[in-house]
């Protein structure tokens, strides 16, 4: 369970570890990381969403050569289609300092692992963690304001966990969906994982 001290160390270390635009970044997905939790009725783990937060650039602006040693210090092994996207190691690596550094609990270091390409069968962390990086009030791509306002439109109508979930479901696929086309539009890798995680929601919106 993370308490309050805990959050506080990590943030000082967010500013001390990164640039002034990053922690901009950081410090809105930690707010709206604390929406979502509140709309979700989370409270019992909320400090634990709210680190993972802090947390999941931790390592975005270190190089690759970095990148690379810090998956050598942790042990973690790369897969083919990692190593493909160098853009998302932070996510790893990340998750991995969480773990070690912070303690924070496998659930909600999962959250921070799989934040940038997601995967199949994402957890209701996972969901909230991926959309709380889209969303957050500093995002100016344009899918970014489509989506947060999408959220929260449809979010005030549902009533029941099920309804909230349902909502979350569509929004992080679509979500999705607008990465995979700019990706697709700029001709780049795309991490099977990606797929994986928009069609297993598009299946279950079409299955509920």
């Amino acid at each position: 369970m993370t308490d309050a001290k805990t959050l506080a160390r990590a943030r000082h270390l967010v500013e001390d570890s990164l640039s002034e635009k990053r922690c901009s970044h950081v410090f809105a997905v930690t707010e709206e990381m604390r929406l979502l939790a509140r709309v979700f009725e989370l409270s019992d783990v909320e400090n634990d969403l709210l680190l993972a937060a802090l947390l999941h650039d931790i390592t975005k602006e270190k190089t690759l050569e970095a990148q690379l040693q810090l998956c050598a210090e942790y042990g973690i092994i790369l897969s083919a289609e990692d190593r493909a996207v160098p853009k998302g190691l932070h996510a790893i690596t990340g998750a991995a300092f969480a773990a070690r550094e912070f303690s924070l609990d496998a659930p909600f270091a999962d959250a921070l692992r799989w934040h940038t390409t997601g995967r199949a069968n994402m957890t209701l962390y996972d969901k909230l963690l991926f959309l709380a990086d889209y969303i957050e009030k500093t995002r100016t791509w344009g899918p970014c304001r489509v989506l947060r306002r999408l959220f929260w439109k449809q979010i005030k109508s549902a009533k029941t966990r099920e309804e909230k979930e349902d909502v979350l479901n569509h929004v992080v696929r679509v979500g999705l969906d607008s990465t995979l086309q700019d990706l697709l539009e700029e001709e780049r890798f795309i991490h099977p994982d990606t797929v994986a995680a928009r069609n297993d929601l598009l299946y279950r919106e079409a299955n509920r």
